[in-house]
C-alpha cells in the first residue's frame, strides 16, 4: 500500500471511529498500515540513494551534472 493511500485510509478510519461506526481495532489496524507504509517508503529511499552514490563512486561519474568526478592529484614533497 502506498503511503498516500495509507494516510487517507487512516483519516477515514479515524472519522468512522469518531462517528461510532468503526472499532478501535480498525483504527489501530489503519494506524499500523500507515506507519508500516511510511517505514517502507523511507527504507526504499535509503536503498535508492545508497545505490545511486555507490554507482557514482564506482564509475567516477556525476550523473546529475553529466560530468566525470574530478579528483586532483596530490603532489607530495620528498
Amino acid at each position: 500500500m502506498t503511503a498516500d493511500r495509507a494516510v487517507r485510509r487512516n483519516e477515514v478510519a479515524y472519522r468512522l471511529y469518531l462517528l461510532g461506526k468503526s472499532t478501535v481495532l480498525d483504527l489501530n489496524a489503519s494506524i499500523s498500515e500507515k506507519d508500516s507504509s511510511q517505514r517502507a517508503y523511507i527504507n526504499e529511499l535509503k536503498i535508492y540513494w545508497s545505490l545511486y552514490y555507490g554507482l557514482r563512486s564506482i564509475t567516477g561519474y556525476d550523473f546529475a551534472a553529466n560530468v566525470p568526478i574530478y579528483l586532483p592529484e596530490v603532489q607530495f614533497n620528498n
